[in-house]
């Protein structure tokens, strides 16, 4: 079983059946995506050389390959037009946050 990090961060961790994809559709296909046009098409010769080759597909992924669902905008793409910016003080700074949902009205920004 996989050890459960999201616990320590103050989150619950949820989970779907094992290969039902009519639970977690999404991610049961980027994992076939990931595994048919990267994992299987490289024989990895260590630990290290698996993760730079699938990292380096994960960025491809989300910053060069347009997506059909996304009307052929990349993920990136897609999130910058969704995204709008938020200004946070954060003591002497301005920190600027790039949110994608409504901020709940339980939580308040001060200017």
């Amino acid at each position: 079983m996989p050890s459960d990090l999201s616990g320590e961060a103050g989150q619950a961790q949820g989970g779907a059946s094992p290969h039902c994809p009519q639970q977690n559709g999404m991610v049961e296909r980027v994992i076939r995506t990931l595994k048919e046009q990267c994992a299987h098409r490289h024989r990895f010769e260590s630990l290290q050389h698996a993760s730079r080759v699938i990292g380096d597909w994960i960025s491809f992924y989300n910053r060069r390959r347009p997506h059909q669902a996304l009307k052929m905008k990349t993920p990136a793409e897609a999130f910058a037009l969704a995204a709008r910016p938020v200004q946070v003080p954060l003591g002497q700074y301005r920190l600027t946050l790039y949110l994608t949902h409504k901020i709940p009205d339980t939580i308040k920004l001060r200017d």
